[in-house]
């Protein structure tokens, strides 16, 4: 089957283009905005995301991706999101460091809420 580029093809491509050039997707650093962290694993992969946010939207700053090493692929679940979010202190902590606001860390691991509590003994 020869496949054709018709009108609605072209149609389709000016529209996909035209909203995603509208978006903003990455937007330069502000200090006076608050930060949102966000991290995830899966069992090879650690990923990191720091977005800010603008009013009411969040818009992405910088994200880092990487593969576990041979040594890492051997860590409990709740190691490797714990070591997602040190990575990304350590990568982008000069970042933290001059923020004026709180910065937000997202997570979808409920294990680790255990951390962010309080232990009074």
């Amino acid at each position: 089957m020869l496949w054709v580029w018709s009108e609605n093809c072209q149609q389709a491509f000016i529209t996909l283009k035209i909203a995603f050039t509208l978006v903003l997707v990455l937007i330069y650093w502000d200090l006076n905005a608050p930060i949102v962290i966000e991290t995830d694993t899966s069992n090879y992969i650690l990923a990191a995301i720091i977005s800010i946010q603008v009013d009411t939207k969040v818009h992405l700053i910088v994200f880092h991706l990487r593969m576990f090493s041979a040594a890492e692929l051997n860590y409990d679940i709740y190691d490797k999101k714990l070591l997602a979010i040190y990575e990304t202190f350590c990568k982008w902590g000069y970042y933290l460091k001059e923020t004026t606001f709180p910065v937000k860390i997202l997570i979808n691991y409920k294990n680790l809420v255990y951390f962010n509590i309080a232990i009074q003994f």
